[in-house]
């Protein structure tokens, strides 16, 4: 029997997939899961949907893992972001390898390390990425201030405010961008993520 996906919210707790919108097209109809999918639960807060493999790469590689919750973010970010289907604050959406295969960046926690990873597409399935991985005391009460926060970016010409460097991007990217600072871009380049300073 199929199983269906379940649902990653802010916290340890798994939702039933009876709670599911159209997932995001994955571009390959062999494919029988759904892609991965980011939904507003309410004015505060979002949920991210993985499908079943997605899920075991992550639950395998750091069952203690937890996204970063909206209430982590600064009240300037909550009150300026727009959660989409592919993007929050703490994981965004992309076809990063350009396979047609929609992937996932996550910033989180487990009980010792804070967390941004990465579930790329591959010909047999995912591999799990650690991109940046600081300690992190579990008994520390969250300030509710984290001025840095993720968004997607998709292909085109991508320039910066530095110098007169620029870019094309070919795939889908993500940015972490701080509030009154400089934004970093992410793109793969087909072995590892490379920083671009917009």
């Amino acid at each position: 029997m199929r199983r269906s996906p379940a649902l990653l919210l802010l916290a340890t707790a798994l939702w039933p997939s009876s709670q599911l919108s159209d997932p995001l097209f994955t571009g390959r109809s062999h494919m029988a899961d759904r892609g991965p999918l980011i939904m507003q639960q309410d004015s505060s807060g979002f949920r991210l949907l993985l499908p079943m493999p997605m899920q075991k790469m992550l639950g395998d590689s750091t069952p203690d893992f937890v996204l970063w919750p909206w209430e982590h973010y600064d009240r300037d970010v909550r009150s300026s972001y727009v959660i989409s289907h592919r993007t929050a604050p703490s994981a965004v959406i992309g076809d990063y390898n350009g396979d047609g295969v929609q992937d996932v960046v996550m910033e989180g926690h487990d009980r010792y390390r804070m967390l941004r990873l990465c579930l790329l597409s591959r010909d047999d399935g995912f591999t799990f990425i650690v991109l940046q991985s600081l300690p992190w005391d579990s008994t520390r009460l969250d300030p509710h201030t984290e001025i840095s926060y993720l968004t997607f970016r998709g292909p085109g010409r991508l320039g910066t405010n530095y110098n007169d460097e620029e870019m094309v991007l070919r795939t889908d990217a993500f940015e972490r961008i701080t509030l009154d600072k400089a934004a970093v871009l992410y793109y793969w380049d087909g072995k590892a993520f490379v920083e671009f300073q917009t």
